[in-house]
């Protein structure tokens, strides 16, 4: 065996161990009632369909091309 190999070896072997012994068992997990797990499906779902809407009059519309971009457009943007 190369000593590149043995090294490779040796290091997957630590990483290995290291992996087994650094679990966390204070991990403590959320329970959500149905009815709460409902509404944040539909406030994701509904976040994800306006955002699809909103920018369906941008899509496609600069292929291969960088998107014009102004920082004044921004800066007004921003505080309006």
């Amino acid at each position: 065996m190369s000593t590149r190999r043995i090294g490779l070896s040796v290091l997957c072997i630590v990483c290995c161990v290291e992996l087994g012994f650094a679990k966390d068992t204070s991990v403590r997990y959320r329970q959500l009632s149905m009815a709460e797990y409902k509404d944040k499906v539909a406030g994701g779902w509904i976040g994800q369909a306006v955002g699809v809407l909103w920018g369906q009059w941008t899509e496609g519309k600069w292929q291969g091309q960088i998107v014009p971009f102004d920082l004044k457009d921004w800066a007004w943007f921003k505080s309006g």
